[in-house]
């Protein structure tokens, strides 16, 4: 659900960045980009440099993962467990 939310967020926003190309084209390059597999269409460098931005977060995102991604923004940066315990045991060498 959230990487088909962000694929969509992403196309909108493309469309509303004033690209001209039809909804499935740029839906495929939103969708390329987010799986990272490398292909695109013959548009794509024509782009606006604010959907290139988008395109370029969106990979990131992908390769990521966006379940990873919102749980390392949602963890808090110094929650450090004090009340580790580390395994202790007699290692006979020989």
């Amino acid at each position: 659900v959230l990487s088909l939310g962000l694929i969509i967020t992403v196309t909108s926003l493309m469309m509303a960045a004033g690209e001209t190309k039809p909804f499935l084209d740029l839906l495929y390059e939103a969708t390329s980009a987010f799986g990272t597999v490398g292909l695109s269409s013959a548009f794509t460098p024509s782009l606006t440099g604010l959907s290139k931005l988008l395109l370029t977060v969106t990979m990131f995102l992908g390769r990521v993962g966006p379940l990873s991604f919102a749980i390392a923004l949602t963890l808090k940066a110094n929650s450090r467990h004090t009340d580790t315990v580390y395994p202790e045991g007699k290692i006979v060498v020989g």
